[in-house]
């Protein structure tokens, strides 16, 4: 800032003694004194001294400029009367008690009609507006509320000096109907906090309501649904069954149940599983449990967890085990099978059922009992076969184009009994007694068939009718020969 009056010590230098002041040594002087008219600043008796904003009605009003140094180009601070929102808009004045920085721009405001005070902003729409961030170490508010900086920074709502006050937060939305709230947050005197307009609620022991005011557990949503099945509990409980241990629980609570929708279960890696156990059975200590789900080798079980009994097994091919994991075929038992009455025991396929004894059950093949695979007709035995009694079908009501047998008699003579061993037979087995089924063909094809796999097999029952027909030609030819005899001998 440019000043352009002399200082003292000039002054000074025109009225010594024999020095003879000119005019303009007069003017200097009269100038280089404050005019309470000229300059705005008035002293009167009894009165404080007054000061005359600078400047028109449109201006900001300027009272004084303070200066750190009259070189600096522009003042540090300025107190003006009319300061504006805008420094470069005349429109945005407002008149009041400023105190702005070097820009222009309002630091400390106090609005002349409100009252209202403003840091940071020459515009305050509160009794205290603070345009930035606050910084205190204790704020009180109201009768009893309080933002505190101990223990890392706190609020305090309510007075416990005053009986019955209840402290709550407001939460507002700007509908334009002029609501108390939308949502309130309430402590009571039983340190139960709810929330007014959500239906929440966390009680003094720390539980949650949701849709509730009466938290069954430490967690309750109430969703609303048939029956018991309206509730989302979660809380501890001893029902699993180790007498009165209490383990977290969801669903507990007087819930008739959760339904699950597409639940999935993760990697347990500390045991190697991905499962569910169920159980203690009848809530007791004794009472098994029991473990579903899937184990390591991409195979599932299902096991008895109070016995460490494996009851059944799927591995990773789909073969099944029922008591053990030993798979050899689809379905592998270790143990009995049972069938009830009208059970009914279905393969599209073979079914091998092997031990000590050998079983081969062939779809549409008949039966092997005591030898590997393949056969020669419905029922296939390796060895002798022992039974009380052996019938064939036979009754009439079967049978349709029945006719005499016309059999040479000739032909079961032709036929050859024959004394060998099997080939499979081992050294020490004892001989077989038979016929050739090739030979019995040639003669009597009816009694011979020829497996899946070649060989030839002989009916041997069937070989019983010619039998009869050649020993009853026998004995007619015998009677005859016996007539005849009995004739010579009468001569």
């Amino acid at each position: 800032m440019e000043i352009k009056k002399l200082d003292r010590k000039a002054l000074k230098s025109f009225f010594v003694k024999n020095a003879i002041p000119t005019e303009g040594n007069f003017k200097d002087l009269i100038d280089g004194m404050i005019n309470a008219k000229d300059d705005g600043i008035v002293k009167l008796p009894d009165e404080p001294l007054s000061l005359q904003a600078d400047g028109n009605a449109t201006s900001q009003k300027k009272v004084i400029n303070f200066y750190g140094n009259f070189a600096d180009p522009k003042p540090a601070w300025t107190l003006s009367l009319n300061p504006r929102v805008d420094a470069n808009d005349p429109a945005t004045a407002r008149p009041g008690w400023d105190i702005g920085d070097a820009d222009g721009k309002s630091r400390l405001f106090i609005d002349q009609s409100t009252g209202n005070v403003g840091i940071g902003t020459s515009n305050p729409t509160a009794s205290l507006e603070v345009s930035g961030r606050i910084k205190a170490s204790d704020i009180c508010f109201g009768s009893g509320g309080w933002a505190r900086s101990n223990q890392g920074g706190s609020i305090e709502l309510g007075d416990s000096l005053q009986a019955g006050v209840v402290p709550y937060i407001d939460f507002h939305y700007g509908t334009g109907s002029g609501q108390d709230f939308n949502m309130r947050i309430i402590n009571n005197a039983n340190g139960r906090l709810s929330i007014d307009g959500g239906n929440l609620v966390v009680v003094g022991a720390g539980s949650v309501g949701i849709g509730t005011d009466s938290p069954a557990g430490k967690l309750h949503v109430q969703t609303g649904g048939d029956g018991g099945w309206d509730k989302f509990v979660v809380k501890t409980t001893n029902r699993w069954g180790d007498g009165n241990n209490q383990y977290v629980t969801i669903g507990e609570g007087g819930a008739s149940g959760i339904m699950l929708y597409n639940p999935h279960v993760v990697w347990y890696e500390q045991e190697a599983r991905a499962s569910i156990r169920m159980g203690r059975s009848g809530g007791v200590p004794s009472g098994h449990w029991w473990d579903i789900g899937v184990r390591g080798g991409n195979s599932f079980s299902i096991v008895n967890g109070h016995a460490g009994v494996t009851g059944l097994v799927i591995d990773a091919g789909g073969n099944v085990g029922i008591g053990t994991s030993d798979m050899k075929a689809k379905l592998n038992v270790n143990g009995g099978i049972n069938m009830a009455a009208g059970g009914v025991l279905y393969s599209p396929g073979r079914m091998h059922i092997d031990g000590a004894e050998i079983l081969f059950l062939l779809h549409k093949q008949g039966v092997i009992i005591g030898r590997e695979w393949g056969g020669t007709g419905s029922l296939t035995v390796q060895g002798p076969l022992w039974a009380g009694s052996l019938l064939g079908v036979s009754d009439l009501r079967l049978k349709k184009d029945v006719g005499p047998l016309i059999q040479a008699p000739e032909d079961i003579l032709k036929l050859r009994g024959v004394r060998f061993k099997w080939q499979d037979a081992a050294e020490d087995d004892p001989y077989a007694m038979g016929l050739v089924a090739q030979e019995v063909e040639e003669f009597f094809p009816e009694a011979v068939g020829t497996g899946p796999d070649g060989m030839k097999g002989i009916n041997y029952s069937a070989l019983i009718a010619p039998l009869i027909e050649t020993l009853k030609q026998q004995q007619s030819q015998i009677g005859e020969l016996r007539m005849e005899i009995e004739a010579l001998r009468a001569l």
